[in-house]
């Protein structure tokens, strides 16, 4: 189970209609969408050479003077081909973004595509039904935010890491 960083102080803004809002990254996994609240990041970078790719989807990766564990939520997700999708995804140049567990350890998830910058407004979050994070394996995740996609005129769900 993934156990994300809860971040012990909040960034809310106030928007111009005074709705407060969480500042997040929002990054896509295949269908699905996840947020990461900003002050839960360390620091994004392009994905280096994993050490040690593992078939259930943790393995390591060196930085600097430190080895850190990397998570594929790809993997997660049950979105597997056949072969190491860790192997995959670095050998694609995409990116990880760093993070902490609730223990304090800096952990790194792997993503597809450089994550974006959005405020999330409070209003717009709730919590996921346990028996659908059940269901689509998503029990790491207990809350999620309904936003709407402006481009493509429809609504999209954001599953936040992490607890609001």
């Amino acid at each position: 189970m993934l156990n994300l960083f809860s971040p012990r102080q909040r960034l809310f803004n106030k928007t111009d209609s005074a709705q407060a809002s969480l500042r997040a990254i929002i990054f896509s996994i295949k269908d699905y969408w996840f947020a990461l609240p900003i002050e839960a990041v360390i620091k994004i970078l392009p994905c280096p050479p994993i050490n040690s790719p593992s078939k259930e989807g943790i393995s390591i990766v060196d930085l600097e003077d430190r080895t850190i564990t990397v998570v594929d939520l790809l993997y997660k997700l049950n979105h597997l081909e056949e072969g190491n999708e860790i192997e995959k995804i670095c050998g694609l140049q995409r990116f990880l973004i760093l993070t902490m567990t609730q223990t304090e350890e800096i952990f790194g998830l792997l993503v597809e595509h450089s994550p974006t910058l959005i405020d999330i407004p409070l209003n717009s979050i709730r919590t996921v039904p346990l028996s659908y994070r059940h269901v689509i394996e998503l029990n790491f995740v207990k809350q999620m935010a309904i936003l709407t996609d402006t481009q493509e005129h429809k609504l999209l769900k954001v599953f936040l890491l992490g607890t609001v």
